[in-house]
């Protein structure tokens, strides 16, 4: 596109002006992708941090629509934003888990409907179930093993406390 513009120019003043036209498009599209960036990063913090928000609100806290969020949440995180929470979620349980909190305070603790619902999303997500995860955790790093290659298991996600 520049390159045309500047073959088309009639002298370097026009020359000029194409160049100064196409930094200008160009600066204002990193500008609006910045902004993309950070909205997706501060919805996704705010879920990192347990807040169990819906998304509408949450888009118009950030000044988008709900489906503006989710196009963003796709474009640079690769996934939708309720498939994001509940990364976040299951990985919390699994940390309770290894952890040594018991299944059903897990469950309830984390929004999950009951012990069975817990069970059904984690073989859903991992292909193990709360128990298997359980069990793994005091098995040196076979909780990262069990998981390997199914979900990011982040270190700690917990909110911060204090």
């Amino acid at each position: 596109e520049l390159h045309r513009a500047l073959l088309d120019a009639p002298d370097d003043a026009a020359r000029s002006e194409a160049l100064g036209h196409w930094l200008e498009c160009r600066v204002n599209e990193r500008r609006r992708l910045g902004l993309q960036a950070e909205r997706v990063a501060a919805v996704a913090m705010c879920m990192l941090e347990g807040e169990r928000e819906e998304m509408e609100p949450l888009a118009r806290r950030h000044g988008v629509s709900r489906r503006q969020l989710e196009r963003d949440f796709h474009h640079w995180l690769g996934v939708s934003p309720r498939t994001y929470s509940r990364l976040v979620r299951f990985q919390r349980a699994a940390r309770a888990l290894s952890d040594g909190v018991p299944v059903a305070h897990v469950a309830a603790d984390q929004g999950y409907a009951d012990q069975a619902h817990m069970t059904r999303a984690f073989r859903e997500m991992a292909g193990v179930t709360p128990g298997q995860v359980r069990a793994a955790a005091f098995d040196g790093g076979a909780l990262r093993r069990s998981l390997a290659g199914r979900v990011i298991v982040m270190p700690h996600l917990a909110p911060a406390t204090g």
